[in-house]
C-alpha cells in the first residue's frame, strides 16, 4: 500500500508543478483515492478504512504555492 501511495502522490505532485493554477480532473478506484486522501490528510495508512469511497463520488483537493489542502472526501452529486 505504501507503494501505492508514493507512486499516486509522487503523479499527483507531478501534475501539481506541471499545471500551475489550472483544474485537473483525476478519475480512479478508491484504493488509489484514499491512499491520496490519507496523505494530504497527514494520516497514517493504518487508517485507510475510515475514508469511505463511494462509486463515482467526488473527493476534491485543492493546491496552491502553500500546498495541498483536502476539500472533500467522498461527495454525492445528484444525477
Amino acid at each position: 500500500m505504501r507503494a501505492l501511495q508514493k507512486r499516486v502522490v509522487g503523479h499527483l505532485e507531478q501534475l501539481r508543478s506541471d499545471r500551475d493554477g489550472e483544474t485537473v480532473i483525476a478519475v480512479s478506484h478508491a484504493e488509489p483515492i484514499r491512499a491520496a486522501l490519507l496523505h494530504y490528510s497527514r494520516r497514517q495508512l493504518d487508517d485507510f478504512l475510515s475514508i469511505e469511497i463511494d462509486p463515482a463520488s467526488i473527493s476534491t483537493l485543492s493546491a496552491d504555492h502553500r500546498g495541498v489542502q483536502v476539500r472533500g472526501i467522498n461527495q454525492r452529486v445528484p444525477a
